[in-house]
């Protein structure tokens, strides 16, 4: 849980700067289960470093807000799983899909 919290607030960090993404309701969906799959790929083995240069290399947005939390999540144990997907969910769809991201250099 208190990896959860940890997440919540480097997403909250996001919120104040300057680019803005905009999530729907399946954007909320998608964001959460990478959270989730990020777990599940430590789990079944998978290589630490390639999993980020892959996170990395995406285009999309929400990446980063992913790549911002890699570290702590990649740490959570299997059976927090669920709950990261769930409560990543509900923060997205409380905030109404919208997160600031850093502006890059």
């Amino acid at each position: 849980m208190v990896r959860l919290a940890a997440i919540c607030v480097v997403l909250l960090v996001f919120s104040h700067s300057a680019h803005a993404l905009r999530l729907d309701y399946q954007g909320c969906v998608q964001m959460a289960v990478w959270y989730g799959d990020t777990i599940w790929a430590r789990h079944v083995g998978a290589d630490k470093q390639k999993v980020l240069d892959y996170y990395k290399a995406q285009q999309e947005p929400l990446f980063k807000l992913l790549v911002a939390d890699f570290d702590t999540v990649w740490q959570m144990p299997f059976e927090n799983r669920e709950p990261l997907i769930e409560g990543v969910y509900k923060a997205c769809v409380q905030r109404k899909g919208v997160y600031h991201l850093p502006v890059e250099a």
